[in-house]
């Protein structure tokens, strides 16, 4: 069975990924910060005056989704001097916004190393939740940014982004749960990369076995019959024990 991004998902995965988490000058000179989980009702505007409250504030982005303009929830600030972001780190990390806990931290420099961890997640529970997609992959690696889409109505699409701090993270991950069913559910979850390196490149056709009435007729269906899926969170938990997440390409790192 093919996975594929629909148009909205690869403008938002485009998106995300023009945006990789980058600092400003050397390692002396933080000032770049990634804020996490803002509240979807906040603008850029909201976003900048909160933190202008600490220091001068250069730059402020608010990620959005090209195709419907709505928040992502993280955004990037950029302060003049580094003492202001380390302060800003301290004291709006942990702070409460509206129903949001703000996760605020120094965003990291652009690198092979953790360019491209980007994932594209299919086959979730449409009632699953952003933090519960972040417990099922925070045994893999440091997670930067999560997304859950949703449709206008605010339902679940089934579909979301995981960022992780490393590539080689993000591999363990697909290692671990690409083809995985969930408990409770009878959907195998898809993980991939979502920017993968030949991304840009033209689109193979697809074969004739795939386009041909008897090609159809042999390629496996999904079965969308019954009714809703429940998951519960107990029963979700990988032990990182079990996970390839030791693995040496991460640890060397």
């Amino acid at each position: 069975m093919l996975d594929m991004m629909d148009d909205n998902s690869k403008a938002m995965a485009e998106d995300i990924n023009n945006h990789e988490p980058m600092e400003n000058g050397t390692s002396d000179e933080r000032t770049n910060l990634i804020i996490n989980y803002v509240p979807p009702s906040m603008s850029q505007e909201d976003i900048k005056k909160i933190f202008g409250t600490v220091g001068n504030v250069t730059s402020c982005k608010l990620i959005r989704d090209r195709a419907t303009g709505q928040s992502l929830g993280y955004a990037f600030v950029n302060y003049d001097n580094p003492d202001d972001a380390n302060k800003a780190v301290r004291e709006m990390n942990g702070a409460r916004l509206q129903n949001k806990t703000l996760k605020v931290s120094f965003a990291r420099p652009s690198s092979t190393e953790i360019k491209n961890a980007n994932l594209y997640i299919s086959g979730l529970p449409k009632d699953m939740k952003e933090e519960e997609v972040e417990a099922l992959f925070k045994p893999f690696g440091k997670i930067i940014t999560s997304k859950v889409l949703k449709d206008v109505s605010g339902e679940g699409r089934g579909t979301g982004f995981v960022r992780f701090d490393k590539r080689c993270e993000a591999q363990t991950a697909i290692d671990d749960l690409n083809n995985k069913t969930l408990p409770g559910t009878n959907v195998k979850l898809t993980v991939k990369f979502a920017n993968p390196p030949n991304s840009r490149q033209p689109a193979m056709p697809l074969s004739p076995a795939l386009t041909s009435p008897l090609g159809r007729a042999l390629t496996p269906q999904r079965n969308f019959s019954g009714g809703p899926v429940h998951h519960q969170m107990l029963n979700m938990r990988y032990s990182p024990m079990t996970a390839s997440s030791f693995s040496p390409a991460c640890q060397a790192n």
